[in-house]
């Protein structure tokens, strides 16, 4: 999350009128550089806003288990997607005038 999600879901979600109150990283060692991340990309509370800190954990089932929790939305990476499981498609239509072709 230290990528993608702070700095466009959060914002977004934040625009959108939502408070973020928890995110998921995917291991320990990327809690304290979001935390660290999120005090300096946000430093102030949104209108609305509650006082305290953000959760931030490595471990989902505690971020779902909190009772303030409302709405859950899963980030994946944006890596390119795999290649289509089908074949590309066939013209529709060949050129009717083979011999004005560029070689």
């Amino acid at each position: 999350m230290v990528g993608w999600g702070v700095t466009v879901q959060l914002p977004l979600f934040r625009l959108a009128g939502f408070e973020v109150v928890a995110l998921a990283v995917h291991s320990e060692s990327k809690v304290e550089a979001t935390r660290k991340l999120i005090k300096e990309k946000y430093p102030e509370k949104k209108e609305g806003e509650k006082e305290g800190e953000m959760v931030i954990s490595a471990n989902w089932k505690e971020i779902v288990a909190l009772p303030q929790v409302d709405l859950v939305s899963i980030v994946t990476p944006p890596y390119p997607p795999p290649p289509p499981p089908f074949p590309p498609p066939v013209p529709l239509f060949s050129f009717p005038f083979p011999h004005l072709q560029s070689a």
